[in-house]
């Protein structure tokens, strides 16, 4: 990854809702993309998934998206280019990566966008499925021992 020739700049009268309107125009280009809402926060979805939401966590810094990517796609986007990419302790366990829109230009957003549309779509990532929960749902039910009636 390149350092961001031309970031979308921050501004105290835009909020991250203006700022979504760019990842809206370029996302809302990909085909069967549609904007959604995701724990009530602007969103794009394929097929009923969703790719990339505005952030809404404490800990996550302003201005900042969650794009669906994949586990091993997000360690080497924060390697290439920490300032743009990063995670915070709550996305730990989400195939996610956080994006600061302002550390980022619009052709390497284009880029990142893709490849989260392309992820979704072939169906290897979901957005809301944790590590945890995929571990939890491969493990056996437990049997519940009911005592005999008298």
């Amino acid at each position: 990854m390149r350092t961001p020739s031309r970031p979308i700049p921050p501004s105290p009268r835009r909020s991250t809702s203006a700022a979504f309107d760019i990842v809206r125009e370029l996302g809302l280009a990909f085909p069967r993309a549609k904007e959604t809402r995701y724990y009530k926060l602007p969103a794009l979805e394929v097929d009923g998934e969703v790719f990339v939401v505005q952030t809404s966590h404490r800990s996550a810094d302003p201005n900042s998206l969650s794009v669906a990517i994949g586990f091993q796609r997000r360690e080497k986007l924060i390697a290439d280019s920490p300032r743009a990419f990063y995670l915070k302790p709550h996305y730990q366990g989400y195939p996610v990566v956080l994006v600061r829109l302002d550390q980022i230009d619009r052709a390497e957003l284009s880029e990142v966008l893709r490849s989260a549309y392309d992820a979704v779509v072939s169906g290897k990532v979901k957005m809301g499925r944790s590590r945890v929960a995929k571990r939890r749902s491969a493990s056996p039910k437990k049997r519940i021992r009911r005592r005999p009636a008298r």
